[in-house]
């Protein structure tokens, strides 16, 4: 049982706070969740002893995503857009600390926070394009501007996981974490506040998309491959 809510946790590690979504058996971001983060996320940043933020899902993975039995209702505040805003203003570092399969709104989450670490053996996609849809929560903006355009695209149209030994090289993740994933979740985040690494949005990174933007051939290529490819399926 969470401290916070029945689905989330909010505890102290000496200066890093810990908010831990748990909510079983693949932590679903229904309402009570986002609520119960943003609540961390508001208490963490008010805390004047805690120099950064680790998120963590307890269980087999970080989240799987949107809760299914939401779809068609009217949206709860804070919807996903909401929280994801919020993390991304924090004053504080926010690191993601990912393991097992994340997928969809679970990966926009990640995203969303401004570094990420992930066990041996995560995986993260977008799988919306099996059910008929588009990522919803900024994840066709967000990937592009971490692992290029190219590269993204691939990922959005298959909706294909990305495995965490890819994730390193690509840029979806700054590390890869050997152990107990939250301890070393906090001494990534630590490292992040001595070296007083910038707090950088993944909205506001440009530089992969430099390329394409200069000369769009590869993406146009990449598009119309994915396309012939779709069509002979």
């Amino acid at each position: 049982m969470g401290n916070v809510n029945a689905c989330v946790d909010l505890r102290r590690d000496g200066d890093v706070a810990v908010v831990t979504l748990d909510n079983p058996p693949v932590n679903a971001l229904k309402h009570e969740v986002r609520a119960g983060v943003s609540l961390a996320l508001e208490r963490a940043v008010a805390d004047a002893d805690v120099k950064a933020i680790v998120l963590v899902g307890a269980g087999r993975g970080f989240s799987a995503g949107a809760d299914i039995t939401e779809f068609g209702k009217p949206p709860l505040s804070p919807t996903l857009h909401d929280l994801i805003a919020a993390i991304e203003v924090a004053p504080k570092p926010v690191i993601a600390a990912l393991h097992g399969l994340l997928l969809g709104g679970g990966f926009e989450l990640a995203l969303a926070c401004h570094f990420r670490v992930a066990a041996a053996g995560t995986r993260a996609g977008l799988p919306e394009i099996k059910l008929g849809l588009i990522p919803g929560a900024g994840g066709t903006q967000r990937l592009p501007r971490l692992i290029g355009a190219e590269r993204a695209l691939q990922a959005i149209v298959s909706g294909e996981p990305i495995a965490a030994e890819e994730m390193l090289p690509l840029g979806v993740v700054d590390a890869i974490i050997e152990g107990d994933l939250t301890s070393s979740a906090v001494a990534f985040a630590r490292r992040v506040v001595s070296e007083a690494r910038p707090i950088r949005p993944v909205r506001s990174r440009e530089e992969k998309l430099a390329s394409t933007r200069a000369d769009p051939t590869a993406f146009d290529a990449a598009a119309a491959s994915l396309t012939r490819r779709s069509a002979s399926q």
